[in-house]
């Protein structure tokens, strides 16, 4: 029963980053990264990540989602602070 909740509301996220995001996803076999976010916005994904747990494939997938707002890593690490106090 869990299960199915968990996959219903990934794909509802799915379905609301797919309407708000009209660039270009691609799955590569990178050497040196989990995932990346072009200037244009576009995301990279290593092949590998099929591999990772699914908390961790969700954290590097808004991590680079973020990236679209905040190109830097120093605005993302002070808003994980605001979040964690």
């Amino acid at each position: 029963m869990e299960y199915k909740l968990v996959r219903s509301k990934r794909k509802s996220i799915a379905i609301e980053i797919d309407r708000a995001f009209n660039r270009r996803i691609t799955i590569r076999c990178q050497k040196t990264r989990w995932g990346s976010c072009s200037s244009k916005g576009n995301l990279n994904f290593n092949c590998l990540l099929m591999l990772a747990p699914s908390d961790v494939r969700d954290y590097v997938v808004v991590h680079e989602l973020a990236h679209r707002k905040h190109m830097n890593h120093s605005r993302l690490l002070e808003r994980g602070r605001d979040n964690d106090s």
